[in-house]
C-alpha cells in the first residue's frame, strides 16, 4: 500500500513532466527570437532585432524569409507563433499561424506595428515587435 501511495505521489508531482520542459526562457525578460529575416521589395535580405523601426513607402512589400522562436527544448517542443499587423489599436491583418514565409503590404500611410507572439507548450512567451512608419 505504501508503494502505491509513493507511486501516486510521484505521478502527481512529475506526471506533467513534458509540459514543464517546454519553456520560453530562463527569465521573463529573455528574448529567444531567432534570426528573423525579411526583405523589403527586391532589396537584399536583412536580419532585424525585435524593436527595430523601419520607414517604408505604401508600395513596399515586406517578405519574411527566416526566423522563429527557440523554446528551451528538453521535451521536443516547438514554438507556436502568431502575429498581428496593427495600425494604432486596430488589427489590420491577423496571422493565427506565422511561418516566416508571409508577405506584408500596407493599405495606407501611417504608423504600423507587427507583433509576433510565441507559445512554448502552455507558456506564453515575450513578444517581438517591429515598427513601420509608412509614407
Amino acid at each position: 500500500m505504501k508503494k502505491i501511495i509513493i507511486v501516486m505521489l510521484l505521478f502527481f508531482a512529475f506526471g506533467n513532466y513534458s509540459n514543464a520542459q517546454c519553456l520560453c526562457g530562463t527569465t521573463a525578460s529573455e528574448s529567444r527570437w531567432d534570426g528573423i529575416g525579411f526583405r523589403i521589395n527586391d532589396d537584399p535580405i536583412n536580419k532585424y532585432s525585435c524593436g527595430y523601426q523601419l520607414t517604408v513607402k505604401t508600395t513596399a512589400k515586406i517578405t519574411f524569409v527566416s526566423g522563429g522562436y527557440l523554446c528551451i527544448d528538453k521535451a521536443g517542443c516547438k514554438a507556436q507563433i502568431s502575429a498581428k499587423l496593427m495600425n494604432g489599436s486596430t488589427v489590420v491583418q491577423n496571422f493565427t499561424t506565422f511561418n516566416f514565409t508571409e508577405v506584408l503590404q500596407f493599405p495606407s500611410s501611417g504608423n504600423y506595428k507587427l507583433v509576433l507572439s510565441a507559445k512554448c507548450g502552455k507558456n506564453t512567451c515575450k513578444t517581438c515587435t517591429y515598427y513601420f512608419k509608412v509614407l
